[in-house]
């Protein structure tokens, strides 16, 4: 994990040796990058990383909404605090 505040959040390796059900942070995780690789290496796990306030949808949120599409689309209809506390 990083612990410059200028570089990138990434996913540890030692993620790979362990089982996860969810993956839980903060919003400095909101990226594609770590949704996409937590997705990979955990196709099970719920992504559990509150959505920036400028988030948009992903291309395929019509189509195939990944979990951070249907958090926005959540937060949209029941707003945030709501969003929150259905999240856990």
């Amino acid at each position: 994990m990083s612990l410059h505040p200028q570089d990138p959040p990434t996913v540890p390796d030692e993620t790979r040796r362990v089982a996860l059900a969810s993956f839980t942070a903060d919003g400095a995780y909101d990226q594609e990058g770590v949704a996409a690789t937590v997705a990979e290496r955990y196709p099970a796990a719920a992504i559990i990383v509150p959505p920036l306030s400028t988030a948009v949808p992903s291309e395929t949120a019509e189509t195939a909404p990944t979990q951070r599409d249907r958090h926005l689309q959540g937060i949209a209809e029941h707003g945030r605090a709501t969003w929150q506390k259905a999240s856990g």
